[in-house]
């Protein structure tokens, strides 16, 4: 590809299998760790960025304390952002340490403990949101059973617009299966 002009390598089928082959153990070792997160969720835009690093502390937890690692979030293609954080240990609380969030996050587990649902289940759970919508005083009727232990939910919401939530016991036990609305 020396002698072929810029031009021309655009649309190569040929050039592009090369260097996607020529750059995949560096990919492996630099890039895709951090993007596993987006790979099982899919593409979840502007939190993306934020969502593959927080699996990064996930994975890696203290081993990243003073390392730089660079965020880059490409956008539209109209518009893109390029960062470095360097994660940092020195916490004068140690609930704020990459250690301790890494033991709380456990992104890779929790993304293996997904339920399966099917595409009714995912049908009426968009239709029960639709229909509460804007609905004041309101009460979701989603089963707390079905969620995870330690999960923040939505209780109510007053007449004044006003939320309240309550977060399931970390002892609880997650239903799996069933109804998903009582």
């Amino acid at each position: 590809w020396k002698t072929v002009s810029p031009k021309e390598t655009y649309e190569d089928k040929g050039l592009e299998a090369a260097l996607k082959k020529a750059s995949e153990p560096l990919y492996k070792e630099k890039v895709a760790l951090a993007t596993e997160v987006s790979r099982q969720t899919g593409n979840t835009y502007t939190a993306s960025v934020w969502m593959n690093m927080a699996n990064l502390v996930s994975e890696l937890g203290a081993s990243l304390s003073d390392k730089r690692v660079v965020l880059f979030s490409y956008g539209s293609g109209a518009l893109a952002s390029m960062m470095t954080v360097q994660p940092s240990n020195n916490v004068d609380n140690d609930r704020f340490s990459l250690a301790r969030i890494q033991s709380v996050l456990r992104l890779s587990e929790r993304l293996a403990n997904r339920e399966k649902l099917t595409p009714a289940d995912l049908d009426a759970a968009l239709t029960a949101r639709e229909v509460s919508h804007g609905i004041v005083p309101f009460k979701p009727t989603f089963l707390i059973d079905r969620l995870l232990p330690g999960t923040y939910y939505l209780e109510s919401i007053s007449a004044n617009h006003e939320r309240f939530y309550k977060r399931k016991p970390l002892d609880s036990e997650r239903v799996l299966n069933g109804p998903l609305t009582a």
